[in-house]
């Protein structure tokens, strides 16, 4: 197998896809290769645990490689903490996908646990997943330490108010967090609440995908208070909550605002819900803040079951 390909890309087309002999062969390519810098894998059935195993060496072994995805290849909890391992020693990957892979919490506790120590990954996906809380507490407490990552994916991860929390409490310490997507994880008023009040602290962050969370307005309210009072977040994502035309509104008034106080900053609103006869109400200025609704792309739900 050629790994001499800067970008290496591996789609599975059925259940037979790759396996663990196929895992070999390019995990045997991979370790020794000295110019690929993207691996993305996804439904290749690369072996399970065993697969992850084989994988994770190679990856540590290799000095080239700066982003692995590895989408729905049911590594699982096991595999997870073997991929882990990676990030405690492999100094050149910036990102890492693992989307989809059915892992639970005491998977996230292996990767919390390398990733309170690295220093190089900028980027890790963790949606589609089944975390809860305590995977959740697990990483926040490395995020606490952690001082490089700047995008976090936890959309669709079954996490609650203790999970949100926890979130909540590293916006308040960690600087160098700059997206959050918290996509399609029914957060209620009390966990839109703390973090709310953690954004009216938080300096760093610039992006927070709160959309299909089942919120109305008065979650919406509570965003958009603390945006009165934080200068740094520019996006805030809102698609597919009911948010209707006072929720837009109660933005507009914000994003006026924080025009007034600096001209450097302006909140681009993805809101959900918003019916013609709302829209004409608005004022031409209303609708420049507005607008990138029509381009906005909702991707379908990936076809991920654990």
């Amino acid at each position: 197998m050629d790994c001499t390909t800067r970008d290496l890309k591996l789609v599975g087309m059925g259940s037979k896809e790759m396996g663990l002999k196929g895992i070999r062969m390019l995990a045997k390519s991979l370790a020794k290769s000295t110019t690929t810098q993207t691996l993305y894998m996804e439904g290749c059935v690369i072996g399970g645990v065993a697969g992850a195993r084989v994988l994770a060496k190679a990856l540590i072994a290799n000095t080239s490689i700066q982003s692995v995805s590895l989408r729905r290849e049911n590594v699982g909890s096991k595999g997870t903490i073997e991929l882990a391992k990676v990030l405690g020693q492999n100094t050149s990957i910036q990102s890492l996908d693992l989307c989809c892979n059915c892992i639970k919490s005491d998977g996230v506790y292996a990767l919390a646990e390398t990733l309170a120590r690295n220093t190089t990954l900028h980027t890790l996906d963790l949606s589609y997943n089944l975390i809860e809380s305590d995977g959740i507490s697990a990483l926040a407490k490395a995020l606490m330490t952690n001082t490089t990552l700047k995008t976090l994916n936890l959309a669709n991860i079954l996490i609650d108010y203790d999970g949100i929390s926890a979130l909540a409490k590293v916006l308040t310490q960690n600087t160098s967090l700059q997206n959050l997507y918290l996509y399609s994880n029914d957060i209620d008023l009390e966990s839109a609440r703390a973090l709310a009040d953690a954004l009216t602290i938080n300096t760093s962050l610039q992006t927070l995908d709160l959309g299909d969370n089942l919120m109305g307005l008065e979650c919406v309210d509570v965003f958009a208070k603390a945006l009165a009072q934080n200068d740094t977040l520019q996006s805030i994502i809102l698609t597919h909550n009911d948010v209707g035309l006072d929720g837009s509104n109660a933005f507009i008034g914000v994003n006026a605002d924080r025009k007034r106080r600096s001209t450097n900053v302006n909140i681009m609103l993805f809101l959900g819900y918003i019916d013609a006869s709302s829209c004409l109400s608005l004022l031409p200025g209303d609708l420049e803040i507005l607008k990138t609704i029509m381009h906005m792309t909702v991707l379908p739900p990936l076809n991920c079951t654990c």
